[in-house]
């Protein structure tokens, strides 16, 4: 309860509405990163159709998710994708240096600018 209680009085102090304008920011950013860098995403471009979580496109989704949590990303598989979500306490450099640890594995397994379709079978 004390843990809970100290998280709810950094989100009152911040504010919500702050701490979700921040966020979408967060999402306009990480997509506008993968098209620089030619990553395909499942996720509406359009903020206000969309939450936090910006899907990524790779091959072997569980191997990804493995290989970045080994380097410190946390992140999520999900079908054919790869999922980020990040929160109110993550920077634009915390986003790039996911990417840039994302585009290192998908070359290593040879994976480096994979599309995916999405499918009521392989439906996130």
């Amino acid at each position: 309860a004390y843990v809970a209680k100290a998280g709810m009085e950094i989100i009152n102090e911040i504010g919500p509405a702050n701490i979700k304008e921040w966020i979408d920011e967060l999402s306009d950013y990480t997509i506008r990163q993968l098209d620089k860098r030619g990553l395909h995403t499942t996720s509406p471009r359009d903020i206000r159709k969309k939450g936090p979580t910006t899907s990524i496109c790779v091959s072997d989704p569980h191997l990804v998710e493995e290989e970045l949590k080994k380097r410190g990303v946390v992140a999520s598989s999900r079908g054919p994708i790869i999922r980020f979500a990040p929160h109110f306490f993550v920077t634009h450099a915390d986003i790039d240096r996911a990417l840039d640890i994302l585009e290192d594995i998908l070359q290593e397994i040879g994976d480096e600018k994979p599309t995916c379709q999405i499918t009521p079978k392989n439906r996130p």
